[in-house]
């Protein structure tokens, strides 16, 4: 009985690439959450926030992160982990553009909530993908080279913030802007570089 899809194919997807996707998929998660500290006065000071109000923009982002994990994994054990991953990057790349995009503090909190929905949905599902892939002998090479992707993306987001905000004296928004494009490009290639086939159950 012909099923959904599987959600990969062995003989036309590179454990190599699958690595590389998944690396630099965790670079722009954690570049896109570090990009806020460096311009947090920047921001309590455009918008007059006090500092309860200024921890709400990270608590509903990790909130909404927190919460969607799970349903997305479980998508991912039914539907194509390309297409969920995909799409949840391309989500979040669009609504990182918007966070440095819109002009109230209300707006700000909604597309930052936004931004941890869309990166909720890769954690279960790229480690689905590399576990599917990865021979055994490069088990270990593999995954920390993927999880080494959090710290190389806390240290582009630090930077990136700083030098374009705190040296070059650029607006809070620039980072947020400038970090969504290549956050998008990540979701297309996940669709157009991984292949799936179908398969009988």
């Amino acid at each position: 009985m012909e099923n959904t899809i599987d959600p990969i194919n062995k003989r036309h997807n590179s454990w190599v690439t699958i690595i590389l996707l998944n690396f630099f998929g965790w670079i722009f998660i954690y570049a896109d959450r570090t990009i806020l500290n460096p311009v947090m006065p920047a921001i309590q000071s455009e918008f007059g926030l006090n500092h309860s109000q200024l921890g709400l923009i990270s608590s509903l982002f990790f909130l909404t992160y927190t919460i969607v994990q799970m349903p997305f994994s479980t998508l991912a054990d039914y539907f194509s982990k390309k297409w969920i991953i995909g799409l949840g990057f391309i989500f979040f790349g669009v609504m990182t553009l918007f966070s440095g995009l819109v002009t109230t503090i209300g707006l700000f909190l909604i597309t930052r909530a936004m931004v941890g929905i869309g990166e909720g949905s890769f954690y279960g599902a790229s480690y689905g993908l590399s576990s599917q892939v990865l021979p055994k002998n490069k088990l270990t090479f593999g995954t920390a080279l993927i999880n080494s992707g959090q710290a190389f993306g806390q240290i582009l987001g630090t930077l990136l913030s700083s030098i374009l905000v705190l040296q070059l004296h650029f607006h809070w928004s620039t980072p947020f802007i400038t970090i969504s494009v290549p956050t998008v490009i990540v979701g297309l290639l996940y669709i157009l570089v991984i292949r799936d086939k179908p398969f009988n159950a």
